[in-house]
């Protein structure tokens, strides 16, 4: 880890940011450096799906995740499963088939 606020002697602190990619390009770099680790949540890998989850445009979640990936910052994804909304095969599967949530490996899992 090492990223966190602690120098020198002393507990190191770390920083986690949960968020569902809407920090996009209002972070800087300066503020991505510092965080360790980032909790990035996916409602939805159909757009249609997402707008109605959401009430937002989905583009700016795969964005952050790319720019997370390409800076060699921590990601865990997770994603919101909601019985009869989210569930649909077709939509896990947009999911699964989106490469940017995966770190630059292009591993699946």
């Amino acid at each position: 880890m090492g990223r966190g606020t602690g120098s020198g002697p002393g507990p190191t602190r770390h920083t986690a940011v949960d968020t569902s990619g809407f920090l996009g390009e209002r972070a800087s770099d300066g503020f991505l450096h510092l965080v360790d680790l980032f909790l990035l949540d996916i409602k939805s890998g159909d757009p249609d799906t997402h707008r109605l989850v959401a009430s937002a445009e989905l583009e700016p979640t795969p964005r952050i995740a790319r720019r997370l990936s390409d800076r060699g910052n921590r990601m865990w994804v997770r994603f919101v499963l909601v019985a009869g909304l989210t569930d649909a095969p077709g939509n896990v599967d947009a999911v699964k088939a989106t490469r940017c949530w995966c770190p630059a490996t292009g591993t699946t899992s």
